[in-house]
């Protein structure tokens, strides 16, 4: 599996140890929040559809649009 790890901006992403760190400060996320901000990092520059975004995080689970609308709100306020 590796390290994997990813950057943007001021922000340092760990998938190994499931953080996100701003200029070294540790920023909390919920399960879902984390798991949201990292399937958009691995994919760079690619816009990513509600189901190939929901595929990815909520794998089986039957989600609606608004479960990643609010995902994607939060993500928000807490980058900034």
């Amino acid at each position: 599996m590796g390290n994997q790890i990813y950057e943007f901006g001021s922000f340092r992403i760990s998938a190994v140890t499931r953080t996100l760190q701003r200029d070294g400060t540790e920023i909390p996320l919920t399960g879902r929040e984390f798991d949201t901000l990292l399937a958009l990092v691995k994919h760079p520059g690619i816009p990513l559809s509600w189901t190939a975004l929901s595929l990815e995080v909520w794998k089986d689970a039957n989600v609606t649009e608004n479960n990643l609308r609010k995902q994607i709100s939060s993500l928000r306020r807490k980058l900034g």
